[in-house]
């Protein structure tokens, strides 16, 4: 019995000894796991703040540009963007608001872009967009709308509403938004339609009436900042903006502008002289100053490293109505940060070289 006695004892000392050792292995293995998790997300952290601290260096060296009017392939900034990319470090940057905006755009300038699905129309559209806009993705909120190549290639939500070629029920609802008040019933609103009705385009100057008290809400938001850089818009957006001026606002243009301004930016960057003396026999007063410019608003900048992107959309501020704008300004509007995913036909769609499509 004393035998047997023991040898129980020894088997159940050798069961609590296995069991002990599982359990150590056990927490061994999830203290290196756990370990490992902390690493990964430390190192994650690091290179979060390695890009962003990169992307802010880029920035800021757009505000150094010799020619901060225009904004071009040219440009400082593409050189060191060229010298700073490497097989390790992937970096992309490219104009996003030289589009036509959807969310403020006029019933002429979306159909003669031809981008409506062919079961939808503009009054359609608008009705929806009255009541949801105006909004930021656009595949998202007004994807049934619009042809999904043209909407991503030709399209864009960042960007200035400049007052002389907005829709006056986006620009009602965008004022609302910024100040929180009925724009019916305002100076704001009654000093549109006057401008309208005699057709007579806005200024900085006028701008600056017309928002009134609401400028600090306001501006730039509603603005008469020309909305598209000709240096860098894709061609059929600058065919379809050139099209309308003379077809719709009976601008006197001379024929082939279009090849003529991507000729020029080929070989060199169009300074707004430039684009005076190109877009002949009239371009100064007229609609189209509006519409074409030198400057690009918001940008798109992405950098790739060991799996991980960080991507941020940044904005070019506007001097307030009459102050110079010597030294461009910027600010980060948007921004995130993860894993490296696939490019979609909407990352690639602002890539073009400067006479491209």
């Amino acid at each position: 019995m004393i035998n047997n006695t023991r040898g129980n004892a020894s088997v159940t000392v050798l069961v609590v000894m296995f069991a002990l050792a599982v359990m150590f292995t056990a927490a061994a293995f999830f203290m290196r796991e756990l370990v490992g998790f902390y690493g990964e997300v430390e190192t994650a952290a690091d290179l979060h703040t390695e890009l962003r601290a990169e992307a802010v260096r880029l920035i800021e060296l757009m505000t150094e540009d010799p020619t901060p009017e225009a904004d071009s392939y040219l440009d400082p900034v593409w050189s060191e963007i060229s010298f700073a990319s490497s097989a390790a470090l992937k970096i992309k940057l490219e104009d996003v608001s030289s589009r036509i905006n959807p969310n403020q755009a006029y019933d002429y300038i979306l159909n003669a872009a031809h981008i409506f699905e062919s079961t939808t129309t503009y009054e359609a559209f608008h009705d929806y967009r009255v009541e949801h806009g105006p909004v930021l993705d656009l595949a998202k909120e007004y994807g049934e709308f619009f042809k999904k190549d043209e909407l991503s290639k030709y399209c864009t939500s960042y960007g200035w509403f400049n007052v002389n070629t907005s829709n006056e029920s986006m620009l009602y609802l965008l004022f609302e938004l910024r100040t929180g008040k009925k724009a019916e019933g305002t100076l704001f609103a009654s000093r549109l339609r006057q401008k309208r009705t005699a057709k007579e385009l806005f200024t900085a100057a006028s701008v600056k009436e017309l928002l009134g008290v609401d400028l600090e809400a306001v501006y730039p938001f509603i603005s008469s900042e020309p909305e598209i850089n000709v240096n860098l818009a894709p061609r059929a957006v600058l065919f379809t903006v050139l099209t309308v001026g003379k077809n719709v606002y009976k601008v006197p243009l001379k024929d082939g502008l279009v090849d003529d301004i991507l000729a020029v930016r080929m070989g060199s960057e169009i300074t707004a002289e430039g684009l005076t003396n190109l877009i002949r026999p009239k371009f100064r007063t007229t609609i189209m100053e509006s519409y074409l410019g030198v400057t690009t608003w918001f940008w798109r900048l992405t950098l790739e490293k060991n799996g991980r992107r960080y991507r941020c959309v940044f904005a070019r501020l506007p001097a307030l109505p009459g102050e110079k704008d010597d030294t461009p300004r910027f600010r980060i509007v948007e921004e995130t940060f993860g894993p490296a995913a696939p490019e979609t036909e909407a990352d690639n769609a602002t890539e073009e070289i400067p006479g491209g499509e």
